[in-house]
Formats: structure tokens, C-alpha cells, sequence
């Protein structure tokens, strides 16, 4: 992009801190600016070029965090989700733990990474006797702290759940 100016690296940093005017944008970059703005991702007002669309707020909060808690984001994000979603433009999902956290607790207990823990099979095959007490302690610690991971989730369905009926009892 041969826009890039006042010490931005990206196209994202020149939208959010100045204002873009499309007709600024050389030849070579327009079909790609057009295909953001046919994609719904920029917005084109009065020949302006801004980043108030909740679509791409979406696609930075998938980009940076690889899931959204659908249950928590506010109602302007539901609906374009749900838009996305029936487009087949995302993937919805309602289980309590996204795929990232699934792996994550996957890599400290079982043998699904080479280079995982393996706590699960480590300690039901007994092959732990070569392992000194720090280590047995950490190995301890983890698993501690992935039950603290999985109450916090089941504690933020409890939640939503309470939210919901208290909301419902209102009117």
C-alpha cells in the first residue's frame, strides 16, 4: 500500500487514527479497498473511509482471540454475527469451551502433542517414579490451575444464565 503515512505500518492504523478520503488511494490500491467495502468490513461515507462498522470489529476480535464469547458482546454484534453465521461467512459453536481452550487443556493432559504434558497419561500408566518432588508439586500446580480455567467458565454460564431469568422476571 503505498498510502501508509505518518508513521503508520497498516492500512488498520491509517483508518483508526486519520481520516482516508477514497479518492487519495492510488489506482493499484482501490480494487482492494473496493473489495473491503463490498465485503462490509470499511465503510464509505461521503467519499470518507472509516472503520465504524461492527463487522470488522468482529473480524479484529476473531483475529486477535480466535473465538467471541456470543453471550457477552453487545446486541449490534449478535445480529451481524448471527448474519455472518447464516452466510456461512463463521462458524458457530455452543460449547462451554472454545477449540483453543479445548486444545490448550488437551496439551497439559493428553497425548494429543508430542511435545505435550501428558499429566492424565503420565500419572494413570505409573510412570512417574523417575520424577523428583518440585516436580511432582508442579505437576500438581497445573492441573490445579486448569480446574480454576474450567470453573471460571462454568461460573460465567451461571451467569448468563442468572442474567437471563433475572431479566426475564423484570418484565
Amino acid at each position: 500500500m503505498h498510502w501508509i503515512k505518518n508513521g503508520e505500518h497498516s492500512f488498520q492504523e491509517l483508518l483508526e487514527s486519520s481520516k482516508l478520503v477514497y479518492s487519495d488511494i492510488q489506482d493499484e490500491d482501490r480494487e482492494f479497498v473496493d473489495r473491503l467495502i463490498e465485503e462490509n468490513i470499511i465503510i464509505e461515507n461521503n467519499g470518507v473511509l472509516s472503520l465504524s462498522n461492527p463487522r470488522y470489529f468482529i473480524l479484529k476480535d476473531l483475529y486477535l482471540n480466535q473465538a467471541i464469547n456470543f453471550y457477552w458482546i453487545s446486541r449490534k454484534w449478535k445480529e451481524e454475527i448471527n448474519s455472518m453465521i447464516l452466510n456461512n461467512e463463521l462458524i458457530g459453536d455452543n460449547k462451554l469451551l472454545s477449540r483453543n481452550e479445548i486444545a490448550y487443556f488437551n496439551y497439559y493432559l493428553n497425548d494429543t502433542y508430542p511435545n505435550g504434558e501428558a499429566l492424565r497419561n503420565k500419572y494413570s500408566h505409573g510412570s512417574t517414579n523417575t520424577l523428583t518432588d518440585d516436580e511432582h508439586e508442579d505437576n500438581y500446580n497445573k492441573p490445579c490451575y486448569l480446574m480454576s480455567l474450567f470453573t471460571i467458565k462454568v461460573n460465567e454460564e451461571f451467569n448468563y444464565r442468572y442474567d437471563i431469568r433475572s431479566d426475564k422476571n423484570k418484565y
